[in-house]
């Protein structure tokens, strides 16, 4: 149905086709508000992942490094 809502309004397809590869930039309060809105809602979970993928990494090398000095106390005493 929306597909043919889209063939019946009149639409400009040549303005369309051209908008879909050139973006508008209009400098103005709204277009920067709905920039950093993208910007965030795109890097706030990356920032999330990353974090939590670090935490894990951090994580593994501590106990990577546990048997190891486990193993150092046994051969000395």
């Amino acid at each position: 149905m929306y597909a043919g809502v889209a063939w019946v309004a009149d639409t400009p397809w040549d303005r369309v086709a051209l908008r879909s590869f050139v973006p508008h930039f209009e400098w103005s309060k709204a277009f920067l508000e709905m920039l950093l809105a993208v910007l965030g809602t795109t890097i706030s979970p990356y920032l999330l992942f990353s974090q939590a993928e670090q935490e894990v990494e951090s994580l593994n090398m501590r106990i990577a490094r546990r048997p190891r000095a486990q193993a150092r106390r046994r051969t000395r005493q």
